[in-house]
């Protein structure tokens, strides 16, 4: 009765595809996600009538569980399933945002949580780009928001992501870059000039 009612079996679009609970700050359910295994368009389906305006990066409520020591740092990503993937690889402060797109707010709340440095590391492709312009620009006019720093796309070579990077380079690559991640106030400024001669 519980999964009738969650909407879930009301999409015939769902029976095979991967699914995950994204939760909100406190770890309760605000949605439902569901990720092709295969080509299947769209890529990834979401519950109907639950929006994820209101929730925080995917996979966040699990890096609040850490003592707040350990959560001032965290590494975010644009797709959800590699989150799984990259914390089976031991990198435990990563949430995802679940598409190129980066709400202001959403970083100013992480803010809240005690997280003080946030490493974008989008997709290596012109939306991920746009994606760190947009949020840079926007959330550098707050007040009271994390440190931004970037992984440079770039930085990536032929992967699409870092979770490709990781299955390519392994993860102690993936670590330095993170390490080695420039300001995102400096690497705007650079993406802004980068048409220049």
């Amino acid at each position: 009765a519980e999964i009738e009612a969650s909407g879930i079996v009301a999409d015939n679009r769902w029976p095979g595809r991967l699914c995950g609970a994204w939760r909100d700050e406190w770890g309760r359910i605000g949605t439902f996600w569901a990720r092709a295994l295969d080509d299947r368009e769209p890529r990834y389906l979401y519950l109907r009538g639950a929006g994820r305006t209101h929730l925080p990066p995917y996979g966040l409520s699990d890096v609040l569980r850490h003592p707040s020591r350990e959560r001032r740092e965290l590494l975010l990503v644009e797709g959800l399933v590699d989150v799984h993937h990259l914390r089976a690889k031991g990198i435990a402060n990563v949430a995802a945002i679940g598409s190129a797109r980066i709400q202001p707010d959403t970083l100013a709340r992480l803010a809240k949580h005690g997280i003080e440095t946030v490493t974008l590391a989008l997709d290596n492709d012109e939306s991920g780009r746009e994606a760190l312009a947009r949020a840079i620009d926007r959330t550098s006019r707050l007040a009271h928001a994390p440190a931004l720093r970037v992984l440079h796309p770039a930085e990536l070579g032929d992967a699409k992501d870092p979770d490709e990077y990781v299955r390519t380079h392994g993860v102690d690559r993936l670590r330095e870059l993170v390490r080695n991640a420039e300001c995102g106030v400096t690497w705007r400024t650079f993406d802004r000039m980068r048409h220049l001669e």
